[in-house]
Formats: C-alpha cells, structure tokens, sequence
C-alpha cells in the first residue's frame, strides 16, 4: 500500500527525529506492510504534541492541532477516485486553531 505524501511527513518526521546529526546521507526505508497497521493507524484521531514551523503552518497556528485519517472512497467523487487510481489508500484532514479561536482546516483554500 502507498501512504500518501502528508502520511509520509508524518512518519519520517517521528521516526527521523534526532538523526539529522548522524551523516546526511543516511538511507531511509518505509515500514512494511506487515509492521504498519494502516487500520490501526486511520481508527482514531491524532493530536499533535510537538510541532515545527513550516511555511503553510507558523506558531499562529498551535493551537488544537489534530489529523483525522481516512480510507479513500472513489464513490465520494472524482477527486477521491483519482487517489484511488493513482495508487493512494488513505487522506488526510488536518485542523488546527489560531490564538483567538478561529479555525483553520486542510479544506481551506489558500
């Protein structure tokens, strides 16, 4: 099964933590199928307990940060079904919160 990018990040980000001061160069191999349990992974919501600045998510946005993880369902439309011929299993709904309140989800556009 292929993750899809966001899954991806999320994996190396917790797995890689600590070895960007081993050498650079270090290779990089995905879990197999049999260790990672994709309906362990989609049964329940995920809450973010360090994060890092990037350039679509600054510490404005820290606040309540959660992932809900899914099976793509080709029947819920052509944007599903075209992850779904493409190789991808599951998506991704990011949410987070600004300082005031006000939410922000990966179904904002921007």
């Amino acid at each position: 099964m292929k993750l899809s990018s966001a899954i991806t990040l999320v994996i190396s980000s917790t797995f890689l933590t600590g070895a960007a001061s081993q050498s650079p160069c270090k290779t990089v191999t995905s879990l197999d199928d049999d260790f990672f349990d994709l309906d362990q992974f989609t049964s329940a919501k995920w809450y973010s307990h360090q994060q890092r600045q990037s350039p679509f998510q600054t510490k404005a946005l820290f606040n309540c940060v959660t992932a809900e993880y899914s099976y793509l369902n080709p029947a819920n439309g052509a944007e599903e079904e075209a992850g779904v011929v493409n190789g991808y299993d599951i998506k991704v709904f990011n949410y987070a919160e600004n300082i005031d309140g006000k939410v922000y989800t990966s179904d904002d556009t921007v």
